[in-house]
């Protein structure tokens, strides 16, 4: 399983249905400011939750059906 190194979405949502998601206070976000990749920093004990189903919409009708 990928996670902590970047990339497609979907591999980020599949990383936290396995592994679960921290606070951002806990793991904030630092890339898009510093402009390098830094060391995976996830912990298992700030997990607050998991993703329990993801999926992709494609198209503004996908969004608003599944809005209704």
């Amino acid at each position: 399983m990928g996670g902590c190194n970047g990339g497609w979405m979907s591999v980020s949502w599949d990383y936290q249905k396995v592994d679960g998601f921290m606070t951002d206070a806990d793991y904030p976000y630092e890339s898009g400011t510093s402009q390098t990749e830094g060391a995976c920093r996830h912990s298992a004990d700030k997990t607050i939750g998991k993703v329990t189903s993801w999926k992709t919409l494609r198209t503004t009708d996908q969004v608003l059906a599944e809005l209704r």
